[in-house]
């Protein structure tokens, strides 16, 4: 359900979550590969944050176990973040989004910002993107979106869109829509004709938590 006063939810993504700017979006996706599932969520947001897995534990010394270099993130990421998302628009010959560098930089913020708070979409809720956002997803890694279960910045990309475009369309199942309405520019989001990433990797754990958040205008 669309809800016009909470912003948090900037048209969800992973644990995908979307805002609006003054129009969010309820209901997220969890990660399948995550076995431990949020708390319940606030609407737009993701469940609660999900269960992490302890730090390990070294041998003799018993210290815990040091972390790892993390992955950069590279233009060539944020690029394919932008692709993939066309790639889901051309099967409905839709028009590509333009890459938006003063996007991208809201959602950097964004991404940064929320992986340290674990709170969903909670950036966007209480700042404003310097020449306006009409919504946001976002994949959080303290919700199972990690390197050690994707792989790669980029996998984890792709597995959260899929799972936010598979929402589809709204068929009036009660059940929210927002992920697939930014990415299709349909419903509320009709008028968006650009998007930027933003990524933010954090070692935290025992895992190499990845959240990746997506702008839309």
């Amino acid at each position: 359900m669309w809800n016009l006063t909470h912003l948090r939810s900037v048209f969800p993504v992973l644990f995908v979550a979307a805002i609006a700017t003054v129009v969010s979006c309820d209901g997220l996706a969890t990660n399948p590969k995550h076995k431990s599932t949020g708390g319940d969520g606030d609407a737009g947001s993701t469940g609660g944050a999900g269960g992490t897995g302890g730090s390990s534990t070294g041998g003799a010394g018993g210290g815990a176990e040091p972390a790892p270099v993390l992955p950069t993130v590279t233009d060539a990421d944020l690029q394919f973040c932008v692709d993939e998302i066309n790639r889901y628009r051309d099967t409905l010959k839709l028009r590509h989004y333009t890459r938006s560098s003063a996007l991208e930089d809201c959602a950097k913020k964004a991404a940064d910002s929320d992986s340290k708070t674990h709170k969903v979409h909670n950036y966007a809720a209480t700042t404003t993107c310097p020449g306006g956002r009409t919504g946001q997803n976002a994949a959080y890694g303290w919700q199972g979106w990690t390197i050690e279960d994707w792989g790669s910045i980029q996998e984890i990309m792709k597995g959260s869109l899929k799972m936010m475009w598979n929402e589809g369309p709204d068929n009036g199942d009660g059940k929210d829509h927002g992920h697939y309405e930014l990415m299709s520019s349909t419903g509320k989001a009709a008028a968006v004709t650009s998007v930027g990433c933003g990524v933010a990797v954090v070692w935290e754990g025992g895992k190499t938590q990845v959240t990746v958040v997506m702008d839309f205008k």
